[in-house]
């Protein structure tokens, strides 16, 4: 009895492990997930950085001219500087030296001081020298004949850098740059030579970006040409 109904009973058994696996297969293959959506754009605008100079001559207000420049007294120049672009910029002052003035000025030693906003103060300008190296206990000129014989020289070289920076502007405010030179009040020769012109810009970057940066492109503050020059002479 129990080899007749054998076959039967495996056969169940088997018809119902075969109906699991696909009531299994139909659970898994018809699951879903819960989802939502929503939609939107990005849209925006690129910033301008731009400044406004004022207070001289010329086609940016910074053209200058000194007249009967004297030893001892400043030749002033004020220029008014205004962040006129939609972003915060870093502000610097940077000297082009295609005509040589740069050079030559830095050749006058402490015959010549040149003063940015009153407190920066070059007064030993000898460029062939690392800035603050030591000249203390020098004097200007060992000749008897000079008007600044045996004064004493500054004690350390200070000589006026290619770019200096000026502070930094948010949108709309504005800054005072105010540049003074005069040769030393000991100067005795030069009569009627003329000076300069020195060559200067005012130029604005994003903040926290190198002005040398070769990635500012059009706007970038190129590396001072060391162009050949005449050094001036003064008694």
């Amino acid at each position: 009895m129990f080899k007749g109904k054998l076959p039967r009973v495996i056969a169940l058994v088997g018809s119902l492990a075969i109906a699991a696996s696909l009531v299994g297969v139909a659970v898994a293959g018809t699951g879903a997930y819960f989802t939502a959506s929503n939609g939107g754009t990005i849209s925006g605008n690129l910033a301008t950085v731009a400044v406004t100079t004022s207070g001289g001559a010329g086609g940016y207000n910074l053209d200058f001219t000194w007249d009967n420049m004297l030893p001892g007294v400043d030749s002033v120049a004020n220029v008014g500087i205004q962040n006129t672009g939609t972003v915060p910029e870093d502000i610097y002052l940077a000297f082009d030296n295609t005509n040589g003035v740069w050079s030559a000025l830095n050749t006058l030693g402490a015959y010549g001081i040149f003063t940015v906003n009153g407190s920066l103060v070059y007064n030993n300008m000898n460029n062939q020298y690392a800035e603050g190296t030591d000249s203390s206990g020098q004097v200007i000129s060992t000749s008897p004949t000079s008007g600044c014989y045996n004064v004493p020289r500054p004690n350390h070289i200070e000589y006026l850098p290619h770019i200096i920076f000026l502070g930094t502007l948010g949108p709309t405010a504005s800054l005072p740059l105010t540049l003074a030179f005069h040769f030393n009040a000991c100067m005795t020769g030069g009569q009627g030579n003329p000076f300069g012109p020195l060559v200067y810009h005012v130029a604005a970057f994003q903040v926290g970006v190198n002005p040398t940066d070769p990635m500012n492109g059009a706007g970038q503050i190129a590396p001072l040409n060391l162009a050949t020059y005449a050094p001036y002479t003064f008694q």
